[in-house]
């Protein structure tokens, strides 16, 4: 396969899982996103691509019940974008914003 159908691939499996997740079927989203995640390990650590999909695979584990993962997963995105990324770039603030509501949810189950 050519790195340009690779990467068209890559873009339909990732837009696919906007699918899944509408239908309810989070479990899929998240199993489809891993497999795109694994394969843009290959980029760069800070390539926007990858950052992307690492920040969809958190909202998924969120959606999916799985806090633990979701929250280390945005962590580690809003990291690399704090390294890469100027203090107002809206994709850094996108994934920011994500996070603060991450944990404001997170807190809202801690006190139930």
């Amino acid at each position: 396969m050519s790195e340009k159908e690779d990467g068209d691939l890559l873009f339909a499996q990732h837009e696919l899982l906007g699918a899944y997740r509408a239908d309810g079927q989070v479990k899929k989203a998240v199993e489809l996103l891993e497999a795109v995640v694994k394969a843009r390990e290959t980029l760069a650590v800070d390539n926007p691509l990858l950052l992307a999909s690492q920040h969809a695979l958190a909202m998924a584990y969120q959606a999916d019940g799985q806090a633990k993962k979701a929250v280390e997963l945005l962590e580690h995105v809003v990291a690399v974008k704090a390294d890469s990324l100027r203090d107002d770039h809206p994709s850094r603030l996108v994934s920011v914003e994500a996070s603060a509501d991450m944990y404001a949810e997170a807190g809202k189950q801690c006190r139930h």
